[in-house]
């Protein structure tokens, strides 16, 4: 089995993390034609999955990094996870750092869905 320092972990969840984001955008659009209902079972998934990511991924950014992950970061991640996300972000570094990383991880999943949009309403 290939062992992965932990800075590469943090980086395989953010890629399938992205990935997971992509998919989803693409499941509204094989389903609903990119108009989904107010709320459908992929929009539930979809929760679920970006909070268990960027759970994981804090996990393994405190592993490759030496942090400890705060009871207060780790509750708000569950409950508002962009604002969890944030609080573990500040926590650990200093706040143009955290700004940075917490703008590009949000900004990413936003360029994917995005990506996944604009491929399928041009077909």
């Amino acid at each position: 089995m290939v062992r992965y320092s932990p800075t590469v972990r943090r980086n395989l969840v953010y890629a399938v993390f992205l990935g997971f984001v992509a998919f989803g955008m693409v499941l509204d659009h094989v389903f609903w034609q990119g108009n989904p209902p107010y709320i459908t079972w992929n929009d539930v998934i979809q929760k679920c999955g970006m909070i268990i990511f960027t759970v994981i991924w804090q996990i393994e950014d405190s592993r490759a990094f030496g942090f400890t992950r705060s009871r207060k970061g780790n509750i708000w991640t569950v409950l508002f996870t962009p604002l969890g996300l944030a609080f573990y972000l500040r926590r650990t570094r200093k706040w143009p750092a955290a700004l940075a990383i917490w703008l590009g991880y949000w900004g990413g999943a936003l360029l994917a869905a995005l990506a996944v949009h604009l491929i399928a309403r041009s077909l």
